[in-house]
């Protein structure tokens, strides 16, 4: 844009729109590969562990047991029955419903998380270690690995197999102005939006000129995406539905390990961050670590539900396959003609709709286990910011209302952007 005189902010909000439109239309153009052509996978594993310790979770999808680890449901044997939960111990069979779920919750989000075992590469300086060119000149540069905490986590529950081999193994990139450990360096976690495969996005644009400014970050690839992409899967078109979940699970686990590495080392002053998808995963790891760590979400949704429903992306879904898939049943709060909205009942969406609506039903209800409602508010509330553009296509227009509904002491800055622009 610079080229023809013309920045981002004299652009108008129904060109931005027209942008993200746009860009959505060329990546539905390839319809052979959609999200969600395998199907839901094994949803009803997330929805049972997450309904179980998320109080506002279980209280808004009525259909879910409160705790699958004593319960017999569906929903209990879709997630693999006794003997695949017996996995997580015989005191969590003893123990009351309260302490299980304490129990169980420790199991899925330690309340410190532990401090990885990283395998680190040499330090580097960039143009030798990455093909960067001349675009990245200073700083020091340095790859970890470290096995995600997801992957420990789920071989308790005997389900190790929701994370594939490949994006087991967690990367990342640092960025430091020292090549040395100065705790008075400031240092920002970097996720991944929809999309990034590598670490040069995020370098190039954030992680560069933050160097300059004496901050250091790290970039953590994705589960899913890059190196860590599972075989035959194309570009972010994720095979299952339980695959979103599944990043989702390993980005929060993987960043809250960075963070607690940094902390370790006598680091205090952090931050999270991200676009899009990772701006939503930065806050929900913000709000599980137990110190104060700053959140900056940069175009992010409170729920990846209306993205995949409503918004651009709901157009690069195989909604073929979701209704064709006998394992998606939907139990989502549906108001009675003429009720209020406190007077609602349960009804099932197959027995109600089109086989293709009762699947769009399905996937808001359980995209409903990425709303940041869910999560707890992180220690410090104060230290967040989202930005958010006014001309944004992919995400619903009332969004930035929620996240300050449930996060008051947000700062919301809003740009003339789209999502795309």
């Amino acid at each position: 844009m610079k080229k023809i005189g013309l920045s981002w902010a004299s652009v108008s909000s129904v060109t931005h729109k027209h942008l993200d439109h746009l860009g959505g239309f060329i990546t539905s153009g390839f319809r052979s590969s959609l999200f969600y052509n395998q199907g839901w996978g094994d949803v009803a594993f997330f929805e049972s562990v997450l309904s179980s310790i998320m109080p506002t979770l279980r209280e808004k999808r009525l259909g879910i047991p409160h705790h699958p680890l004593l319960s017999t449901s569906t929903s209990f044997a879709q997630a693999g029955g006794s003997s695949q939960w017996h996995c997580v111990g015989m005191q969590l069979h003893a123990a009351n419903s309260q302490g299980a779920s304490m129990v169980l919750k420790e199991s899925v989000f330690p309340s410190h998380p532990k401090i990885p075992d990283i395998q680190w590469t040499a330090w580097k300086r960039p143009v030798s270690a990455l093909p960067l060119g001349n675009s990245v000149r200073q700083g020091f540069f340095r790859e970890g690995t470290f096995e995600s905490p997801a992957y420990e986590a789920l071989k308790k529950f005997c389900r190790e197999d929701l994370l594939p081999q490949e994006s087991r193994m967690a990367r990342f990139l640092i960025a430091s102005p020292s090549e040395n450990l100065d705790p008075s360096v400031p240092f920002v976690v970097l996720l991944a939006g929809t999309g990034e495969h590598t670490y040069s996005r995020r370098l190039r644009a954030i992680a560069q000129p933050l160097l300059s400014q004496g901050i250091g970050s790290i970039i953590l690839e994705n589960a899913f995406y890059g190196r860590r992409k599972p075989l035959g899967q194309i570009g972010a078109k994720l095979f299952r539905v339980s695959d979103l979940l599944s990043l989702g699970y390993a980005t929060i686990e993987e960043a809250r390990a960075l963070l607690a590495w940094l902390y370790s080392h006598g680091y205090r002053r952090l931050c999270v961050s991200g676009a899009s998808q990772g701006g939503l995963h930065a806050a929900m790891a913000a709000s599980l670590f137990p110190y104060p760590v700053a959140v900056v979400a940069s175009l992010a949704p409170d729920s990846a539900s209306f993205v995949f429903t409503k918004g651009i992306l709901s157009n690069n879904v195989n909604w073929n396959a979701l209704s064709a898939d006998p394992s998606g049943v939907c139990s989502l709060p549906v108001a009675d003609a003429g009720s209020t909205q406190a007077e609602r009942s349960v009804h099932t969406c197959r027995s109600l709709c089109s086989p293709q609506q009762a699947a769009l039903c399905q996937l808001q209800g359980t995209l409903e286990l990425t709303n940041i409602e869910n999560f707890p508010l992180p220690v410090n509330p104060r230290l967040a910011v989202l930005i958010s553009g006014d001309s944004d296509a992919y995400i619903d227009r009332l969004s930035p209302d929620r996240w300050k509904q449930h996060w008051p002491w947000m700062h919301i800055r809003q740009i003339r952007a789209g999502h795309v622009s």
